[in-house]
């Protein structure tokens, strides 16, 4: 194993954590009897594993657009030209709506249509959607999700529809030769008129590591290991490279926080959610190299029971196991929602003494 490994109790000894370079990984709590075999739990909140998903990197993507919405306005600003700084209000808006497809006997086959993101900044809205393989439909959805989009905002003023088509763009994690560098829809008007309504598409593979760090498009931080998925597993050297690139990463998202450009919670997230993808691209015959990569970023493969099983045992009872569960889940999200900054205010919202220092070290 990789890293600082240590162990710390909690509560009145009932859970155990353990912890590499200081970042909570999981709990292990004894079962009721106090028996060898034992319960895990992982630490809720933002330490537990996201389940298989059939869409890891959309999920990835859906889960950083909800929580920190703010870290999309610099691929905003790449994307379309402008120049909104992180502390623009940036408004997300519902991305669920139904389309109508007339059917030959009369009726009309309704559709559920959910886009990735759309965001208002100021008057302007835009789309942003998260592919992870090339599908010949997604300038139909595109589509769709413009018109649900312009529609849901327009204003009916002096009997007249105003109508503002959001600005749009997809981002393909993953692509290859067949990729479509633009998403091109063309709208024909009664009058004759033919509009190019047209986004440039973003290729992951295509932006550097230096561009995440000076341009801030820290969002994409979770999908870079995409490009090495084919040849990681051929040769030492690739991830000795993308160790090296993740450490990069890493060391820019703490000078970062450090600046008071990114806020604590929002570098933990984007190093959490990566190390997702690198479970999900690894699985689970590549163990030891995710746990090595992983541990470049702060932090542990994920919480499965083999992982606690060769770690170590906790011992304890179950009061002391659902008091630590409860307090670390309300340190937590009193840390994320900014209440609590320090040891006393932490303590002042009933937070222990050994819980407040456990997480305010992360």
């Amino acid at each position: 194993m990789f890293g600082d490994e240590s162990e710390k109790r909690i509560g009145k000894g009932g859970a155990m954590v353990k912890r590499y370079n200081g970042i909570p990984q999981f709990e292990l709590i004894l079962n009721d009897s106090g028996c060898e075999n034992n319960v895990y739990e992982s630490v809720k909140e933002k330490y537990q594993y996201i389940e298989t998903s059939a869409h890891p990197f959309e999920d990835v993507f859906k889960s950083l657009k909800v929580e920190h919405t703010r870290l999309f306005i610099p691929l905003i600003n790449e994307v379309f030209g402008t120049d909104y700084s992180l502390d623009e209000k940036i408004e997300l808006l519902p991305s669920e709506g139904v389309t109508l497809t007339p059917a030959n006997d009369g009726t009309a086959d309704v559709k559920k249509r959910v886009t990735d993101m759309i965001v208002k900044i100021r008057d302007k809205l835009y789309i942003i959607e998260c592919q992870s393989d090339n599908d010949s439909t997604m300038v139909i959805r595109m589509a769709e999700y413009a018109f649900m989009g312009a529609l849901r905002n327009a204003v009916l003023k002096g009997g007249i529809m105003h109508i503002k088509m959001p600005k749009y763009t997809v981002l393909y994690v993953r692509s290859n030769s067949k990729t479509p560098r633009k998403t091109r829809i063309k709208v024909s008007f009664p009058t004759g008129e033919v509009v190019d309504y047209d986004s440039d598409n973003i290729l992951m593979k295509e932006i550097t590591k230096e561009e995440i760090v000076d341009k801030k498009l820290y969002a994409l931080v979770p999908f870079y290991i995409l490009r090495y998925e084919e040849v990681i597993k051929k040769s030492k050297a690739n991830i000795d490279v993308l160790e090296a690139e993740l450490r990069y990463f890493s060391e820019h998202l703490n000078q970062e926080m450090q600046d008071g450009t990114f806020y604590y919670n929002e570098s933990r997230d984007i190093k959490y959610l990566s190390n997702n993808l690198i479970r999900k691209v690894f699985g689970d015959e590549e163990v030891e190299n995710a746990e090595r990569l992983v541990n470049v970023m702060g932090g542990n493969v994920v919480w499965m029971p083999s992982i606690a099983e060769r770690e170590g045992r906790a011992k304890g009872h179950a009061e002391g196991k659902a008091e630590g569960i409860t307090q670390m889940t309300h340190a937590f999200k009193l840390l994320k929602t900014g209440k609590c900054t320090t040891v006393d205010e932490l303590l002042d919202n009933g937070v222990s003494l050994e819980i407040a220092n456990a997480v305010l070290s992360i």
